[in-house]
């Protein structure tokens, strides 16, 4: 890790391997502290054997919102669990991280990703050997019918195509499934072993825009199943039988599950009610039943998950899980019964066996380390409206402890455009609100969960409309009766990120303190992309004007609030240029700021001690920019 710290109008440069800021934290006393929930095993991906009669599960994580799998050495393993008597044996080892598991028709050998490579385990004896040994990093594994290969995504020779090895290893066979142009993810190897779905986005679809492929392995070569418009197709699976395959669409302007025949025809949409199943920072998938009569899906309502199961005859749906957090459908179990994964705001993930409510049996037991729903915030689902007319939802977080004063809010921003907070395991932001902030967390125009039309409404509108949305939470923060609406920080990851950077020198004057996480400060050449120019609505050649005028590091001399800005190394989606960039005009303008660095690092922080201390820089920084605020009593 690489530290710079900054007082204006001076600048102090410290290089360090670690720097940890200590910040106490007006917490309550039975609550773990920053050390316990940050190196907390939070399990994930939890998968079904065929036969329904085990689970396989690692870990999972995100940092503010975007999915970062922890580094937790032999603690990131993974465990296979028993559904009939519920007995956990951990199946591999080794100090790197296993993600991806994926049963093999009979049950006995797991695949799963690890270190670069897809790797496969024997559940009989304990063996594990890795299977690929060249080409770019595999993904999206899927075992053929019979149990002899393994599909997979990868780049060879310099194009991206699917992939099929030996489940011995790729020396003992090695063939490639397609060579074709459209950019593969989501493998699903049929029921019939001579055909494959895929999810896939051709070069001249719309920006948001996939379609499902079915692919034939007698002579390589794919054809788009969905109609070619500006629609989303994804999550392809096959009925039991290979008559039927189910996915998710937004074709009728929300997510919702969709039916097919494998020759494309019978579009049929499933009625899930009110919602969308479909999220921003994991795939939603719908579950057959063994008999191909029900489908399984996690429904997002509100920032809520809610388990749907739906009778295919009839199309329609029954809620049977709403309890608050999220409900991950995982499956069927042998004897019918569906198997789901639930987290909130103050529960870690687990699997659970059965239809949701006291019956269920949980088949997993995260460290809860003494948590109680008063660890978490106090939540509020919350709208305010814009100046142009828009209502914004949000979650509002405030400390359950009572106050006497008025306290410092915060505006926090999601990742991505289409992005969205939802209520589970998010662990630090409760923590940030029980330490003396009420915290808004904004989904601004363009996220995910509210429907086509408002996902569209953020083209041609990033760092115009989307900073009114951050100025207008600001504004509604100015209402609520514990907030002190002139004592506010903002801060956000990847577009939150450059949100804020945006509306510190749009609106300079409202906030007192920013920080930028991994954040773009700069839209024109070479940093513009097809993205930027989607959601601008015109090229840098063509605008250059605009490019100007939304690029952050164009405006610094009108930032007046102090900032803190975190990057990492090795980000692939933001260059950690953006960030050198940004510093050295904040220098030159001789702003108040403070630098760092992670090493190791990617878009999203992984590793626990980094994840530490950027969480008690982070609490540090508002605490000492906005606790001393002069309008604070």
């Amino acid at each position: 890790m690489t530290a710079v710290r900054a007082l204006a109008p001076w600048v102090v440069v410290v290089f360090a391997f670690v720097v940890v800021v200590q910040a106490s934290a007006r917490t309550p006393s039975t609550a773990p502290g920053l050390e316990v929930l940050t190196t907390l095993p939070t399990l994930g991906e939890f998968t079904l054997s065929p036969d329904g009669r085990q689970a396989a599960f690692g870990v999972a994580g995100h940092y503010f919102g975007f999915p970062a799998t922890p580094r937790l050495g032999e603690r990131g393993n993974l465990h296979v669990v028993s559904l009939e008597d519920g007995r956990i044996r951990q199946v591999t080892s080794g100090p790197e991280t296993k993600t991806d598991p994926v049963f093999s028709p009979s049950g006995r050998f797991l695949a799963y990703l690890s270190d670069g490579h897809l790797w496969v385990a024997d559940l009989h004896d304990g063996r594990a050997w890795r299977t690929t040994t060249g080409g770019s990093e595999p993904r999206s594994p899927s075992w053929s019918p019979d149990g002899t290969e393994i599909a997979f995504i990868a780049s060879r020779g310099g194009q991206t195509d699917v992939w099929a090895a030996d489940f011995r290893g790729e020396r003992h066979g090695l063939r490639r499934l397609t060579s074709d142009t459209i950019a593969e993810s989501d493998v699903q190897w049929g029921p019939d072993g001579r055909h494959l779905l895929l999810t896939a986005r051709a070069a001249d679809d719309h920006y948001f825009a996939q379609g499902i492929y079915l692919v034939s392995l007698a002579d390589a070569t794919s054809r788009r199943l969905t109609p070619k418009d500006p629609v989303d197709n994804f999550s392809p699976r096959w009925s039991p039988d290979g008559r039927s395959i189910a996915f998710i669409s937004d074709r009728s302007g929300f997510a919702r599950v969709w039916t097919m025949t494998p020759d494309g025809g019978a579009l049929r949409e499933l009625d899930t009610g009110e919602g969308e199943t479909s999220a921003a920072y994991w795939q939603v998938e719908p579950r057959w039943s063994p008999d191909g009569r029900r489908i399984l899906v996690s429904v997002n309502r509100e920032a809520r998950f809610d388990l749907v199961e739906i009778d295919v005859t009839s199309g329609r749906s029954t809620t049977i899980g709403s309890k608050n957090g999220r409900h991950d459908a995982v499956g069927w179990a042998s004897d019918g019964q569906p198997v789901f994964g639930h987290q909130n705001g103050w529960s870690l993930p687990n699997l659970f066996h059965g239809r949701p409510g006291p019956s269920a049996r949980r088949l997993t037991h995260a460290d809860h380390v003494g948590l109680t729903p008063d660890f978490a915030a106090e939540v509020r689902r919350v709208r305010f409206d814009t100046s142009d007319a828009l209502s914004i939802p949000g979650m509002l977080l405030r400390p359950r402890e009572p106050s006497q004063r008025r306290l410092p809010a915060i505006v926090v921003l999601h990742p991505n455009s289409y992005g969205q907070f939802y209520d589970y395991w998010s662990p630090f932001l409760h923590h940030l609100a029980q330490s003396g902030f009420v915290v808004l967390l904004v989904d601004q125009r363009g996220s995910a969960g509210y429907g086509r039309a408002f996902r569209d409404l953020a083209v041609g509108q990033w760092g115009t409309g989307t900073v009114k949305d951050v100025i207008a939470a600001a504004r509604f923060l100015g209402t609520d009766e514990l907030a002190d609406g002139a004592c506010l920080g903002v801060m956000g990851l990847s577009f939150g990120a450059y949100n804020t950077l945006m509306a510190l020198v749009e609106s300079p004057a409202t906030f007192r303190a920013g920080i930028s996480l991994m954040g773009v400060a700069d839209r024109r050449p070479p940093f513009a992309s097809r993205n930027t120019v989607f959601h601008l609505g015109a090229s840098p050649a063509e605008r250059p004007d605009l490019y100007d005028r939304v690029s952050p590091i164009t405006r610094v001399n009108r930032l007046e609030a102090p900032l803190l800005v975190v990057h990492a190394d090795q980000d692939r989606n933001v260059p950690v240029q953006q960030s050198y960039h940004l510093v050295d005009e904040l220098e030159r303008q001789q702003k108040a700021f403070e630098f760092v660095v992670y090493r190791n690092e990617a878009h999203g922080l992984a590793d626990p001690a980094n994840v530490l201390d950027s969480y008690r820089r982070i609490l540090g920084f508002f605490k000492r920019h906005l606790e001393a605020c002069p309008a604070v009593r």
